[in-house]
């Protein structure tokens, strides 16, 4: 990589992939210029699930900052609005809410001039608010300077002032307030279709200063604000429309300042904040967020990434609404489980903020899981006996981050005082999630809050992800309590884990290298393909084998990685579950920083940079709300509609600081650990965090040296963090040829040579250096090669061997590997298709592992006949008889467990019949008088996980059509809906057979992704799509299939054999 013209390289290809945004030379605003004058195009969205829509590119308000209970919406455009949300509400999307917007326009020559509509517009988005400079061509000479900033928690503040004007020009400033509104629950921005809230006004004029007082009664919208106009000179008040206040422009300067707060409707402004001195508070406010920013930061070759990690470190900042974090800006403003917000304010040393989470979270009483701003745990599970499990969905992370916490600090009150609360929701976890007690836990679908954003995946009966992080959690967390004399507690919790790890065995594919998801209530176990399955390994089982971490993570860049077309950034899917839907294979920032901290952790540096640069330029410029923490980007890597967010924010926020930076703490402050994942042909780079400073020069080129420098701050003010002790560097060096590292590199601190350990990763070797800290506080490290080493050409799959067999679905192989072995096995014969799978080499000798990659092709037998049936001559066979529903239940796009009635989007109505036409058949189907088509629904059963068994429907699992005739194909028109679990695995969910009168028998397997999808975004490859009517792209299967036309076709017979399938039959025809 050429770092050395990088930001360019970057800057050209954002720019045609019509980014309208620019860092400023500062690092960290951001800005853009639009108007009149600068036509943009206009912005295509991607929404939940996946309808795409276009929307203006100079969208206004599209800017959200908090501070506590503050809000401030702004944008491209010159306007903005003081907001909050009420702090008692309940539910998890109480509305935001906007107290009156600002407008401003001139008056000149009797026409008015809209700030808004101006011939150019410079933006500047910095941390604590917005400016702009605004230009008409009218008045060539004058600017117009907005600056509008957060006022601490209590409000905001904004200053107009005036360049280039005389008193000659008559000029006068209108300020325009229109209505109060509420935000919309979804994420995208205030607009002129929000509700407007009904409001009352009292206005009070002093000579130049004008107070605006409002207050709402409203249902939802229960607020008092107050604002304070300081005009420059006397102004007029018009409240014939909205509030209209003018003022004569007379010299250059300040023109207006505004002040505002806000209250809960029982208490009354704190009108005194407005006569504070609005250039202090802007003052006060730039230096609370540089405060915040100059506790960790980082300077590299590529300024976007940088960029990325400061506005992530804000956003995180901007959701903190004490005790806690929220998850949303605009909508999700309630404390969602704080996987990753905790772990990322350790990681910057604001360690009195996770206190206060832990204590938050462990003392609800209805447990810890999605959470009210009026503290009540709104996602509750059924125990067996009928009564609610106390919150659970956040304690995997809640545990994790917790031993995060007591490591980095050494302060134990936090997990003593805890210790009940969380053995209570861990009891009820192990009985809901694992009922039958064999240490594999289940997890449920909906909104989840723990396998993070996967709303329609559930994990039935045994399952990897949620049993690997627990196990890992109990051992370490029994660690912990043991060492303060909790001896039995520990005990209880060590069993568990050692249990977990015993029953993960069952899991492990060893064909394919990796755990399968889960094995679900039938005893079949199902194939990954959710991130988390491969990333959980590395990350939070330490005692699995180093393999059955590194393999996983192989098929992960196999399966789930690629490069933006736009621009070559790599992106990772965090699955590949269908349909295309949020959660279940979209692009998000949550999972792929998730993932850059498991490539880090092998060494592999540039797949965990490049995940974290994608994440960092969309967090920054190569989005539609600058400096925010989209919850999703395109399938380009852009920034979707969000005003910030907070797990999106702190997991990439960790990362950074985790695996990039590569510092933790350890041992109870009194270790740390130093283990950079820059690139090593990186030519220089440095960081900051609260207790350590490190940076890097590469020398290699001069004297084959790399060149770090570590510096311990020298003493500590911080009461919860203990003194380091010792320093322990850590860094993987790739394998070159001819070097040894054991003879061939030399490390020195000082000059002076120290020893360093090696052990061998999967393409690389890790070294590791042991530095106690006695009486000096900065540290120079270099690692000096005497051959010379290569740090940039690397095998291109990233391991020590490259080797590749091909082989047929069922055929034996041999392969030669290493130190005159051979490699035997069988081909996998488990999966149709074509599939790549690794198996592990590794020579225990020579410590030396290798990776053999083996291409696996196989055929399925194509049932769709070839081009179009004659129209004309098909039929549509009478299956009236066996119709036994209006539609079937839905499982997709949030319709959990409800009924989905088919309104085709043609159809011709003849009474009680609605004939139906495709490409090449004709289905006469029995109508509802709503218009809807009746159905045949087929249902084997539903999973219920806590349970532990399948509840079997009410409906049957198979029908007989009868047909006694010899016909050539029949088609059948189906509804279908796949479970989630179920979309990617290519497995048999039942079968169509074709049953001759001579006692022959064609079988048609049902196949997820063939001839099974989803109503919404059909995926089944194999069918033809009947388009329904609705605002999603849902659609009905036709299916065609071939028939031996020289025997007499006695019947039909269609089963669904797995649970968690439906199937909805409406109609059959066939061609003679």
């Amino acid at each position: 990589m050429n770092y050395l013209d990088l930001d360019k390289q970057l800057e050209e290809k954002l720019r045609a992939a019509g980014v309208i945004y620019r860092l400023a030379q500062d690092g960290l605003s951001i800005q853009t210029t639009i108007g009149n004058r600068y036509p943009v195009s206009d912005i295509i969205r991607i929404d939940n699930v996946d309808l795409e829509y276009t929307v203006p590119n100079a969208v206004y308000m599209n800017k959200g900052i908090r501070f506590e209970d503050t809000m401030l919406f702004a944008g491209n455009l010159p306007c903005f609005a003081m907001g909050t949300v009420n702090k008692d509400a309940k539910g998890h999307m109480p509305p935001i809410i906007a107290m009156g917007e600002f407008h401003f326009s001139v008056l000149h020559n009797d026409k008015e001039l809209f700030f808004d509509s101006a011939d150019k517009i410079d933006v500047t988005f910095i941390p604590n608010g917005t400016k702009w400079n605004i230009y008409f061509d009218s008045l060539p000479e004058a600017c117009f300077h907005l600056y509008v900033s957060l006022a601490g928690d209590y409000g905001i503040v904004a200053t107009l002032d005036v360049t280039g004007v005389t008193a000659c020009e008559n000029i006068q400033l209108v300020c325009n307030i229109k209505e109060a509104r509420i935000g919309d629950h979804v994420p995208t921005y205030f607009s002129e279709n929000c509700r407007k809230i009904d409001t009352k006004y009292t206005i009070e004029c002093n000579e130049k200063n004008v107070l605006i007082q409002s207050e709402s009664d409203d249902f939802e919208y229960r607020r008092k604000a107050a604002y304070l106009l300081c005009c420059a000179s006397v102004p007029e008040v018009d409240t014939s429309d909205f509030i209209r206040i003018k003022c004569d422009i007379k010299s250059c300067g300040n023109v207006l300042t505004i002040s505002g707060t806000h209250s809960p409707l029982c208490e009354n402004p704190d009108l005194h904040k407005l006569n504070e001195d609005v250039y202090k508070v802007i003052d006060d406010s730039e230096k609370q967020f540089k405060r915040l920013l100059d506790r960790a930061s980082q300077h590299t070759c590529d300024s976007l990434l940088d960029a990325g990690f400061s506005w992530s470190v804000l956003n995180l900042e901007y959701v903190h609404v004490s005790p806690a974090w929220l998850e949303g800006g605009q909508w999700w403003n309630s404390r969602f489980t704080n996987n990753y917000q905790i772990s990322a304010a350790i990681s910057i040393g604001q360690y009195e903020y996770a206190a206060k989470a832990f204590h938050y979270f462990a003392g609800l009483p209805g447990g810890y899981s999605i959470i009210a701003l009026d503290g009540e745990s709104l996602d509750r599970w059924t125990k067996k006996d009928g009564t609610k499990a106390l919150g659970f969905d956040g304690i995997p992370y809640y545990i994790y981050q917790l031993i995060q916490y007591t490591n980095h600090t050494g302060d134990f009150s936090v997990l003593t005082e805890t210790a009940p609360q969380i053995y209570a929701m861990c009891r009820d976890m192990m009985e809901v999630c694992d009922p039958d007690n064999d240490g594999l836990l289940s997890w449920k679908e909906g909104c989840n809050a723990f396998l993070y954003q996967a709303d329609h995946l559930s994990v039935p009966g045994a399952g990897f992800s949620p049993s690997a992080m627990m196990a890992g959690n109990y051992e370490k967390y029994a660690e912990l309590l043991d060492f303060v004399g909790e001896k039995n507690l520990a005990k209880e919790y060590f069993d568990y884990a050692q249990k977990i790890y015993s029953a993960l065995d069952r899991l492990w594919d060893e064909e394919r290298g990796y755990f399968y998801s889960c094995i679900d209530l039938t005893g079949t176990p199902c194939t990954t393909h959710f991130y988390t399955d491969l990333v959980f390994p590395v990350l939070y089982a330490p005692k699995l084998d180093d393999y059955r971490k590194i393999l996983p993570l192989m098929h992960l860049k196999d399966s789930l990685l690629y490069r933006s077309e736009q621009t070559d950034g790599l992106l990772m899917r965090m699955g590949e579950h269908k349909p295309n839907l949020f959660g279940n294979n979209y692009v998000q920032p949550v999972q792929m920083s998730e993932a850059a901290r498991a490539f880090f952790a092998i060494g592999d540096y540039k797949t965990g940079y490049e995940l974290l640069c994608s994440c960092g330029y969309a967090m920054s410029i190569f989005t539609e709300n600058p400096g925010s923490a989209p919850e999703k980007l395109n399938w380009h890597g852009k920034g979707e509609a969000d005003y910030m967010f907070g797990n999106p924010a702190a997991s990439f926020a960790y990362a950074v600081v985790s695996g990039l930076m590569g510092v933790t703490l350890e041992n109870s402050g009194k270790t740390m650990v130093v283990a950079p994942g820059y690139p090593l042909d990186m030519p220089h780079w440095q960081y900051n965090t609260p207790y350590v400073s490190v940076s890097f020069v590469n020398i290699m080129c001069e004297s084959g040296t790399l060149r770090y420098n570590i510096t311990l701050p020298r003493e500590t003010h911080d009461e919860q963090r203990s003194v380091v002790e010792e320093v322990v560097f850590s860094l993987f060096i790739p394998h070159t040829d001819g070097i040894q590292l054991a003879e061939d590199l030399h490390i020195t601190i000082f000059d002076k040579p120290v020893e360093f350990s090696i052990a061998p990763g999967l393409h690389s070797h890790k070294i590791t250096v042991s530095i106690p800290v006695v009486d000096i506080s900065d540290f120079q490290i270099a690692l000096k090669f005497d051959k010379p080493f290569c740090l940039v050409k690397l095998p291109a799959d990233q391991v020590f061997t490259n080797k590749t067999v091909n082989v047929k679905k069922g055929d034996k192989y041999v392969l030669p590997c290493e130190n005159n072995q051979q490699l035997l096995g069988d081909s996998p014969d488990t999966f149709s298709g074509t599939g790549t799978f690794y198996r592990m080499y590794y020579d225990k000798d020579a410590k030396v592992y290798g990776l053999i990659q083996i291409n696996v092709a196989d055929s399925r037998r194509a049932r769709t006949i070839a081009g179009k049936l004659p129209i004309a001559l098909t039929e549509s066979l009478d299956i009236k008889e066996i119709l036994n529903a209006n539609g079937i239940r839905a499982v997709n796009a949030w319709r959990y467990g409800g009924e989905f009635r088919m309104f085709p989007s043609e159809q011709n109505i003849d009474g009680e019949y609605a004939v139906i036409s495709t490409h090449d058949s004709i289905y006469k189907c029995i109508c509802n008088q709503d218009g809807s088509v009746r159905v045949c629904r087929l249902s084997y059963g539903i999973s219920d996980i806590v349970n532990g068994c399948i509840v079997r429907s009410e409906q049957p699992n198979s029908v007989s059509i009868q047909v006694h005739k010899a016909v050539s194909a029949v088609s059948l028109l189906y509804l279908s809906e796949v479970c989630v679990w179920l979309s990617g695995e290519n497995q048999q969910l039942g079968k169509i057979q074709l049953c001759y009168e001579d006692g022959y028998v064609d079988t048609i397997p049902l196949v997820s992704g063939d001839n099974m999808g989803s109503i919404l975004g059909n995926y089944s490859e194999n069918t033809y799509k009947v388009p329904l009517r609705s605002h999603l792209k849902d659609s009905a299967s036709h299916y065609c299939i071939s028939c031996d036309n020289n025997k007499i076709l006695k019947c039909i017979q269609i089963s669904i054999d797995k649970e968690d399938v439906e199937f909805g039959l409406a109609g059959v025809s066939y061609l003679l």
